[in-house]
């Protein structure tokens, strides 16, 4: 990611932006080329007589792959957390169906016997 003054928005790019249109017009920028070596093909230079080259050929020994795509990550993320949802959703469920399930054996058993349900709410009497 870098800036490149003059072009719309915030002027944040990428070398896919060099890439994608007028990526001859684009590469002749300074910042650009510096940046996207590989989708400008800089070729490889030695800038200051030590040794050390810069440009294209250097960037591609440099990439690392990625062993696990981008992707991929995404997908089995997006999948678990539709996962949890569910598994919240069931259990949630779960204990509504066994509350009703309670409320209408104590008013069966309640209305069996002849009873009022009560509220022991002032302690044990003497």
């Amino acid at each position: 990611l870098f800036y490149v003054e003059g072009t719309e928005g915030n002027g944040m790019r990428f070398c896919d932006w060099a890439a994608r249109n007028h990526t001859e017009d684009r590469c002749e920028l300074d910042v650009v080329s510096w940046q996207c070596p590989i989708t400008c093909k800089v070729p490889c230079i030695d800038t200051d007589g030590s040794g050390v080259m810069i440009g294209a050929a250097v960037a591609t020994q440099n990439v690392e792959k990625d062993s696990i795509p981008e992707r991929a990550i995404i997908t089995v993320s997006v999948f678990g957390l539709v996962g949890l949802i569910g598994l919240v959703g069931y259990a949630v469920k779960r204990n509504k169906d066994r509350d009703d399930h309670l409320e209408e054996v104590q008013d069966d058993w309640g209305g069996s016997l002849g009873l009022e349900p009560r509220v022991f709410d002032e302690g044990i009497p003497n």
